[in-house]
């Protein structure tokens, strides 16, 4: 869990950064690293779907927690809890 949690500190990071001397790492430098959590495929629906909005600018945020999706729209909002693909169309 505590891996999971850091995981945001990987953001800057590039794979060419964590093995410099790789010949692989070096041609992929521009490749960051990622660390996501293991979602059934219907919950990875409802993440994408809710990452399609937040790129659109209709969301402000999308994540998971223990298998629980949530978004926000507002930045001072509460967090809502997204049980189905529908509560997230209907946002």
């Amino acid at each position: 869990m505590n891996l999971y949690r850091a995981r945001t500190k990987l953001k800057q990071v590039k794979l060419a950064d964590v093995f410099p001397n790789s010949s692989y790492a070096t041609s992929v430098q521009s490749k960051r690293i990622f660390i996501n959590k293991n979602l059934t495929s219907y919950r990875r629906c409802i993440i994408s779907k809710g990452n399609e909005k937040r790129r659109d600018g209709r969301l402000l945020s999308a994540w998971s927690m223990d298998g629980t999706i949530y978004v926000k729209t507002l930045p001072d909002g509460r967090p809502i809890k997204i049980l189905e693909l529908e509560d997230l169309e209907n946002l």
